[in-house]
């Protein structure tokens, strides 16, 4: 057996386990609250937050590996942990497995109140 074929016959066995990296999230499917189903998949760590030149907010990004086999496009949102992010890149099958690269917007806000700073 090639390596490369070990590979992707651990990826759902080992990659894709709840037990081991994996976590199930919430996919809305097209952005809709009402059309949700669970996808497993391992979320990446959130990269340091860029301000949006503006003064108004911060974008969030990370990534999402899951196995090719399962469907995400670019135009749903996933809900990892309380956090949900738009899905803004999907990558082709390499190993068994896709990346998506998630974004997440946060306006800036002081106490409850939204900050805004510089011209509309």
């Amino acid at each position: 057996m090639t390596l490369k074929a070990t590979i992707e016959a651990h990826v759902t066995s080992v990659f894709l386990n709840t037990d081991h990296f994996a976590e199930s999230c919430k996919r809305y499917i097209g952005g809709d609250a009402g059309n949700v189903q669970a996808i497993t998949g391992i979320p990446g760590d959130d990269r340091a937050a860029t301000e949006d030149m503006a003064g108004r907010g911060y974008t969030h990004v990370r990534t999402f590996d899951f196995a090719e086999t399962s469907k995400l496009e670019e135009k749903d949102s996933l809900l990892i942990g309380s956090l949900r992010y738009e899905v803004v890149h999907v990558t082709d099958p390499d190993l068994g497995m896709r990346t998506a690269t998630l974004g997440r917007y946060q306006p800036e806000t002081k106490g409850a109140k939204y900050v805004r700073r510089g011209g509309l």
